[in-house]
């Protein structure tokens, strides 16, 4: 008996988890050595004390009841069988759990082991995987609305070219100039739409792979680069683009935010109204992030799209609409993996407003915190 008794108290000692014996008024008899290393207290500590100590304050009422219960109906709980719930450490720090559960006799009294193990780290790797899954999900979402785009987007020009080239080949010499000339337009117009369809492709592509440094942006000159691109637009649409005295400061990756108001503008442009007028601000936000915007004058978006908007390959149905759902789902992945925020505000009407966030420039500490936001950020699967 001395023998066994000396084996199951070392078995006690020697085992990995928690293991918590508790008697039914809740206090707590026996603690191991693991019960001592994974909530921080010392054995004496614990014995005598409820074992609602080792549960956050929120759950102890209830755990109370369910103790009281399962002292009348005792019964063996395997540990993976159990639903898992929080535990929390001395230090007041919260972390998943997972209970095994047995019942016997101890010196004429019924106890209850309870058998903790700390499974935070199963539970992050479970998250992880999760994650994994989603985006794999959402990849393979992705992927076959690319293979839409490149089936439908470049299909229609590829016959145009086709076709206006198989006429010039054959019938060249008895066509009138004018139409010669019009034709080969066509050919021009719609090589650049499928060469823009495969820049857009490409920078979605890459803003899911290309390492970035983050630095103060000049945003007046990203602005204004942006605006002497579409100065054929502007005048083929008569549009006025209205430009704050001063902007406020934040941190990003230049060439991308630049596509980012080359997308807003060029957008704002074609679908901003008859002589559209664009308004642009900028304004610090309470969560340390610089708000940019771009205002338009025109018709406004229905609530019901809006959320559609900055999907991959989604375009509305809109009148006169143009392009291949690329332009905002490319804003959207650049601004996101900058570590801001796109969206649209509009009412039928009323004009839409569509705004991106950035990480403002700290003010305290400036020099250091700028060294810092010149890491490079790591590739989109880390």
């Amino acid at each position: 008996m001395a023998y066994e008794a000396s084996l199951m108290q070392a078995l006690y000692e020697a085992a990995p988890i928690a293991v918590i014996v508790v008697g039914q008024d809740g206090l707590i008899r026996h603690a191991n050595g693991a019960a001592e290393k994974t909530f921080g207290y010392g054995r004496t500590e614990l014995v005598g004390q409820s074992l609602g100590i080792l549960l956050p304050e929120r759950f102890r009422s209830a755990h109370q009841q369910w103790l009281r219960i399962y002292f009348k109906h005792p019964r063996q709980r395997s540990m993976g069988n159990d639903k898992k719930l929080l535990a929390q450490r001395k230090d007041g720090s919260e972390f998943p759990a997972e209970i095994g559960l047995s019942s016997f006799t101890l010196q004429a009294e019924t106890v209850v082991a309870a058998y903790i193990a700390d499974i935070t780290a199963r539970v992050q790797a479970e998250e992880k995987l999760a994650q994994y899954a989603r985006e794999l999900e959402a990849q393979n979402a992705e992927l076959d609305a690319f293979a839409h785009t490149v089936a439908h987007g470049l299909k229609t020009p590829l016959n145009l070219i086709a076709g206006y080239g198989e006429l010039l080949t054959s019938h060249g010499s008895r066509l009138l100039a004018a139409e010669k000339q019009r034709m080969t337009q066509v050919i021009v117009t719609q090589s650049l739409q499928m060469d823009q369809i495969v820049h857009d492709l490409l920078m979605l592509s890459s803003v899911r792979r290309t390492d970035i440094t983050m630095e103060p942006l000049d945003m007046a000159a990203i602005v204004a680069r942006a605006q002497l691109q579409l100065a054929q637009l502007v005048v083929q649409y008569d549009a006025e683009i209205v430009v704050p005295d001063r902007w406020e400061t934040a941190v990003g990756y230049a060439p991308w935010i630049a596509e980012v108001w080359g997308n807003y503008l060029s957008n704002g442009i074609k679908y901003g109204g008859v002589s559209p007028r664009l308004v642009l601000g900028s304004a610090v936000q309470p969560d340390d992030a610089v708000r940019f915007w771009v205002h338009d004058n025109g018709s406004g978006i229905a609530r019901s799209d809006q959320s559609r908007l900055f999907t991959p390959f989604t375009r509305l149905n809109l009148a006169h609409s143009e392009g291949h759902g690329l332009g905002l789902s490319i804003v959207r992945r650049i601004v996101e993996r900058s570590g801001g925020q796109v969206g649209v505000d509009s009412q039928p009407g009323k004009g839409s407003t569509f705004w991106f966030t950035l990480p403002a420039v700290p003010q305290k500490k400036q020099i250091q915190n700028l060294m810092d936001f010149r890491k490079p950020i790591g590739s989109w699967q880390n």
